[in-house]
């Protein structure tokens, strides 16, 4: 009997505690929005990231990034660094472990920012980062990973539902680009329904 009234507890406890982080980090909002102007205003107003620094994919790559991105390398939310449009910097075991730990991410992007050379051991040579397009959401202009400022460029995911919870993330990433505009870009790949909004 006390067996029974102890995993019953449990699983109450379990469930309030899902709700709570629901309700806490707004998860598994809904995507609601008519047009772009709409989803970059509250966007704004959450104050997650620079406008400036968000891209969508294009209509035409959405189903080459998530097979590529999503499936085939099962990132949830850092892609990666890149040197140049084709050499990725190889991501370090401890965030292999876990990479979807906002910590290790945060750790990851330091140890790339500040690391004074790239030997080839940690070079991955990949598919051009520029066959999937995308544009950036203030505009709707085209991105291009700019390749000639010798700039360490981040790539790190979105989704309107996932809420708040990668907030502090987003705050501690935009702040090392602040520390070190020299150095570094950081861009935010909404994987929101953008491309098909008005």
């Amino acid at each position: 009997m006390f067996n029974r009234i102890f995993i019953i507890v449990c699983a109450g406890g379990l469930l309030s505690c899902t709700a709570f982080i629901k309700q806490k980090y707004g998860l598994q909002r809904p995507f609601r929005f008519d047009t772009k102007k709409d989803f970059l205003r509250v966007i704004e107003k959450e104050n997650l990231f620079p406008s400036k620094n968000i891209l969508y994919i294009d209509s035409s790559s959405v189903i080459d990034f998530f097979q590529d991105m999503v499936q085939k390398e099962n990132i949830s939310i850092y892609i990666g660094a890149y040197l140049n449009d084709t050499i990725l910097i190889k991501r370090s075991d401890y965030l292999n472990e876990n990479e979807s730990c906002r910590g290790r991410i945060e750790n990851e992007m330091l140890l790339n920012t500040y690391r004074k050379e790239y030997p080839d051991s940690l070079k991955i040579k990949t598919k051009k980062f520029s066959s999937y397009k995308l544009c950036r959401l203030s505009n709707n202009s085209a991105f291009v990973i700019d390749k000639d400022l010798g700039k360490l460029t981040f790539f790190l995911l979105y989704s309107y539902s996932s809420g708040t919870y990668y907030r502090p993330l987003y705050q501690k990433a935009f702040e090392l680009q602040h520390n070190n505009p020299d150095n570094i870009d950081i861009y935010i790949i909404s994987t929101d329904p953008i491309q098909w909004l008005k």
